[in-house]
């Protein structure tokens, strides 16, 4: 057999030699490390970018049915103020001591023998005293005089007294207010 010898007569400047590329495996490995570590991490910053947009969708769309109730909730303030208003008067109603036939009596009367140019403006009565005050307005002196005769002669009514009587501020000066007191007389039963 014949052996091949080969000589390069190229001088070695001009002789083209293949580079091996070749990475240092104590190299490579902490490299590839760091990439997989950066690829993760900006894997989970886009996860968590996404997560976060989604979020403030949700937050936006909560905010517009938030918006879009407010005039329910302004509503439902609105009335549980007019309730608790209601409430505390139902209350005050309740805790009021009141007869109510002596008051259908008492209104029944003052119908009967109220003169015809006169009205009532006002009836109190003194919770302590049970006087009652009645005021009201006339056009003449003598209806109020008139009112206080059939007070008098009424089975019911004692102690009849007029309290205050003066010109009404008007046009024409023919209007009086007054007022007049009695009691009613007690019936026990």
């Amino acid at each position: 057999m014949v052996e091949k010898i080969e000589i390069n007569l190229i001088p070695a400047e001009y002789v083209v030699r293949e580079r091996k590329f070749s990475i240092n495996l104590s190299l490579f490995v902490p490299i590839l490390i760091s990439l997989g570590l950066i690829s993760a991490s900006l894997i989970w910053l886009n996860m968590l970018n996404s997560s976060v947009k989604h979020e403030k969708v949700k937050i936006t769309n909560i905010e517009r049915e938030i918006a879009a109730n407010k005039i329910i909730q302004e509503e439902i303030n609105a009335l549980e103020a007019k309730q608790r208003a209601m409430q505390t008067k139902v209350i005050g109603l309740k805790s009021i001591n009141v007869n109510r036939a002596k008051w259908v009596n008492a209104l029944e009367l003052y119908a009967d023998i109220l003169p015809l140019n006169s009205w009532l403006t006002n009836i109190e009565e003194d919770s302590t005293t049970g006087v009652i005050k009645v005021s009201g307005i006339t056009e003449a002196d003598a209806e109020v005089g008139l009112l206080m005769n059939r007070l008098f002669g009424s089975p019911k009514v004692e102690g009849v007294n007029l309290v205050e009587m003066k010109d009404v501020n008007n046009k024409n000066g023919l209007q009086k207010s007054f007022a007049v007191q009695h009691s009613f007389i007690r019936v026990e039963n």
